[in-house]
């Protein structure tokens, strides 16, 4: 048994192959979910940008067709074309923007209903793993340490069970400072 996962993780040596197979499977899992997180915002931005480029060379180009048709009839015409241009340029950078403030909102809004999911597994958890410490530390033998680690490793598979992506938020949550699978 190694202390170093493939991952980079440090861990201790005396965590089980089973605990650190579930770890570096948790691991894996939330990085891919980070990877496919940060490629989709890759993907949108790259298709505003897109989007953008098109509409201000279509905004060239009818502007070049209105030059030509317009430019023997008087020097205004440009100057008006000019401000169009300028109107529609604007607007488009508030729409991006638009768009960008409502992506925000969607992603403050799936923050919110992660945590409101989440907190109550997490009561649960902490309320499962007191019991068990507890229960650890009145009873000094062997056997019954043997028994709480099982009860604790069948505890948490029922957790990952239930919501694999609420034990890791709540595994990675530092701010708490909870310890979900004290070996």
């Amino acid at each position: 048994m190694s202390s170093y996962s493939s991952s980079g993780r440090r861990r201790p040596i005396t965590r089980t192959e089973a605990e650190e197979r579930a770890l570096d499977k948790i691991s894996r899992e939330a990085e891919a979910r980070m990877k496919l997180k940060r490629e989709t915002r890759e993907q949108a931005r790259q298709g505003r940008y897109q989007l953008l480029e098109k509409k201000v060379e279509e905004d060239a180009e009818a502007y070049r067709h209105e030059t030509a048709s317009t430019s023997n009839t008087n020097g205004t015409s440009y100057n008006e074309n000019q401000e169009q241009l300028h109107d529609k340029v604007i607007e488009l950078q508030d729409r991006v923007q638009q768009v960008m403030f409502l992506y925000s909102q969607l992603d403050n809004e799936k923050s919110t209903l992660l945590y409101e999911v989440c907190d109550p597994a997490s009561n649960w958890v902490v309320e499962k793993s007191t019991k068990i410490t507890r229960l650890f530390y009145q009873s000094g033998m062997d056997l019954n340490y043997i028994r709480l680690r099982t009860v604790n490793h069948q505890l948490s598979e029922d957790a990952e069970h239930r919501d694999p992506q609420c034990l890791w938020y709540l595994k990675n949550d530092k701010k708490r400072g909870y310890s979900f699978c004290a070996s």
